[in-house]
């Protein structure tokens, strides 16, 4: 694997070329230029990952995480979908070896390991220690992995179309419950749908239950 992703991200260097010079205070720009090799769709790359820091922001009482965490959401919703590069059906393992070849200055190494492992974990099986990305990692670490991969979850189901019909996610929290309330203009079904199969790691990751619902607003109530 560590051959064959090489040779994948030198044939993006040589493909896309830098051009303008980063420095590594310009994480965030290495972060949007990798994915844009890549080839990853950007405004819905950066449509999940504003969802996401938007649901990290609402379940803060419940995880406490800081915005060091948040970072490495927001960096890993956007990369999320780097594994398309090589394929589908299993781009979400090809998404955590690419991330974790990758040239991301102004991450540490521990820091893009969990990027990859947040991305890795975007989609299908639930973190589990017999996989040996994941057992790799600290205690920790890996509670970090699961509860920042959970929103990024959910954050991927709420732009299932592509479309970006979901405009802002807000939350109520409550001792058994989180209702997540959508913003958008219009019923957005299929969003709704994706999100709700895809709530299963948050619900085990705070132990309530999760509903995923729209809020229409005065604007778009029928009169």
């Amino acid at each position: 694997r560590g051959i064959r992703d090489g040779l994948l991200l030198s044939m993006i260097d040589e493909r896309h070329p830098g051009g303008e010079v980063l420095t590594a205070g310009d994480r965030f720009e290495w972060v949007t230029r990798f994915a844009r090799r890549c080839g990853v769709h950007e405004p819905h790359a950066a449509h999940v990952a504003r969802l996401s820091t938007q649901i990290f922001d609402a379940l803060q009482e419940l995880h406490e995480l800081g915005e060091d965490e948040r970072d490495l959401l927001e960096a890993a919703a956007y990369l999320h979908d780097t594994g398309y590069l090589i394929g589908h059906s299993k781009h979400h393992r090809h998404a955590y070896h690419l991330i974790m070849h990758a040239d991301l200055p102004g991450f540490s190494a521990h820091e893009v390991e969990i990027i990859a492992n947040v991305a890795r974990y975007h989609r299908r099986a639930h973190p589990r220690k017999r996989h040996s990305n994941f057992a790799r990692l600290d205690s920790a670490d890996r509670q970090r992995v699961r509860v920042l991969s959970a929103m990024l979850r959910l954050a991927a189901g709420l732009d299932r179309t592509h479309s970006r019909a979901v405009s802002g996610v807000r939350a109520e929290v409550g001792e058994d419950r989180i209702r997540l309330e959508l913003e958008a203009e219009t019923e957005p079904q299929v969003e709704i749908w994706d999100a709700g199969r895809k709530t299963d790691l948050l619900e085990v990751v705070f132990g309530r239950d999760v509903t995923v619902e729209w809020a229409p607003s005065e604007a778009s109530s029928p009169v």
